[in-house]
């Protein structure tokens, strides 16, 4: 067997042990001994080593995540229930409109990680060391799963503050930040309010400023992903910047010039740990249009995959940025060429609106039954939406960098070039709210499991009819 096929079904079986574990506890010791005695048969009567390393893999993801679970629980020394004060260091911090919620790490003698929500008189910053008086309350079961695979294991509503020092933190990533509020600064002065929020959510992902009218309008046009920092944005993103510089580069000064636009990006957005995961697999899927090939980009894409899920497993079933990621970019790589294929379309097309097209309903045929079941709503004209919007997105993004670069130069220089990125930015909102005003959403109370089942089997049916071109 290939060496590429080896890795690819090597991952899906540890992946498939991690999902077993993380979905369905009870039968996990069923599964384990099923799979263990499966192995031990295959391997020793009946020689069918495939089956067998199949089931050895899936052992391997269930005892995987038993053992992460446990070794994550143990390191975990936190006084629940009971006044007390602790001291810890600001690692994340998230404003809102009234409040601000900090994630912090507890010092000797206490160990782990809280989740802080304070009131924003006093904004705490990344670095700061604090004291907290109040109780630290555990998770609820509802929300457990959510703030584990963050490695948050308990939660402080508005507690007695007091910062003793600041500046503690890394100092790279200190540094990374400072220049991200800097441009949003920089952003805030240079245009207007609703333009300067849809900037810095294209540019940094950071979404603190903006109006509840234009969330609602994003929600409504099926825009909103275009501002999270999810692997979907990114990839889309990517692919749109790939096409229009390929338009004027060989492919391969037009890969480095979209990779150097993505790390760009990570740094202009402070280098979280989820943005860099997002921007990996979006590199992956940009690696996968310039192979052409899905039997070179199914192996890296398990890697990938298989890589963030060993760092933490809890990503897999309970993280929805990295299944949003993983699921568009499976559909970027493998259903766009079948709907190319289908359509009988591999023309870019004027401003390369069919690539945008195609790649943007590939990324969301393929996140459509998550999307559903976890927002309940999935606009049909999403897709018109996307491929309008996606038209300006590279030359907004490009601009978006010139402005914050201007910025540390001078207000008047970023003004300046602020003012063709306000046309782009005021077409872009027009688009999103024309289309939050004339949508189709489906909507549903409930994702029945059977649905998704059926929904992803057509649409492997369909990969494997047409795509045979790219196999």
């Amino acid at each position: 067997m290939a060496i590429y096929r080896v890795v690819f079904w090597s991952g899906t079986a540890f992946l498939s042990g991690i999902l077993l574990a993380s979905i369905n506890r009870p039968l996990i010791a069923g599964i384990a001994i099923f799979s263990a005695s499966t192995a031990i048969i295959y391997f020793l009567f009946r020689r069918n080593f495939l089956f067998g390393f199949l089931a050895l893999g899936i052992i391997a993801g269930v005892f995987y995540y038993r053992a992460f679970e446990r070794i994550q629980m143990n390191s975990v020394l936190i006084p629940f229930g009971t006044e007390s004060e602790i001291r810890g260091l600001v690692i994340e911090r998230e404003l809102r409109p009234s409040s601000q919620r900090a994630v912090v790490e507890l010092t000797d003698p206490w160990r782990g990680k809280i989740q802080i929500t304070a009131r924003r008189y006093s904004e705490l910053n990344y670095g700061d060391i604090i004291t907290a008086q109040g109780a630290i309350d555990p998770l609820v079961p509802e929300r457990a799963d959510y703030f584990l695979k963050n490695g948050i294991f308990g939660t402080m509503d508005f507690p007695d503050i007091a910062v003793s020092e600041s500046g503690k933190g890394n100092a790279v990533k200190s540094a990374l930040l400072n220049i991200k509020d800097k441009i949003v600064a920089t952003f805030n002065k240079a245009l207007p309010a609703d333009k300067a929020a849809l900037l810095s959510g294209i540019t940094l992902g950071y979404r603190s400023d903006f109006s509840k009218e234009l969330t609602e309008q994003m929600r409504l046009s099926g825009t909103t992903h275009l501002t999270a920092l999810s692997g979907y944005n990114i990839m889309v993103i990517i692919l749109a910047v790939t096409a229009v510089t390929g338009r004027y580069f060989s492919k391969n000064l037009s890969f480095l010039i979209t990779a150097a636009a993505v790390v760009l990006f990570v740094i202009m957005a402070g280098a979280e740990a989820s943005i860099v995961r997002a921007a990996i697999m979006g590199v992956i899927a940009a690696v996968g249009e310039r192979l052409q090939r899905l039997r070179s980009a199914d192996a890296a894409v398990m890697v990938t995959a298989t890589a963030m899920v060993l760092f933490n497993p809890r990503l897999l079933v309970f993280d929805l940025g990295f299944q949003l990621s993983f699921l568009a970019l499976l559909g970027i790589i493998y259903l766009k060429p079948a709907l190319q294929n289908f359509f009988k379309s591999n023309q870019p097309g004027i401003w390369s609106w069919r690539e945008n097209a195609f790649t943007t309903a590939a990324a969301q045929l393929a996140v459509a039954p998550l999307i559903l079941g976890t927002f309940g709503t999935f606009s049909l004209t999403a897709l018109f939406a996307n491929v309008l919007v996606l038209e300006v997105i590279p030359i907004t993004m490009a601009l978006g960098f010139i402005i914050g670069g201007a910025g540390f130069l001078s207000q008047f220089l970023a003004g300046v070039a602020g003012l063709p990125a306000s046309i782009f930015l005021g077409y872009a909102l027009w688009v999103i709210g024309v289309f939050a005003r004339f949508t189709l959403p489906i909507t549903v109370a409930a994702m029945p499991i059977a649905f998704v089942f059926l929904y992803y089997a057509l649409l492997a049916g369909f990969i494997r009819k047409y795509a045979k071109a790219a196999l």
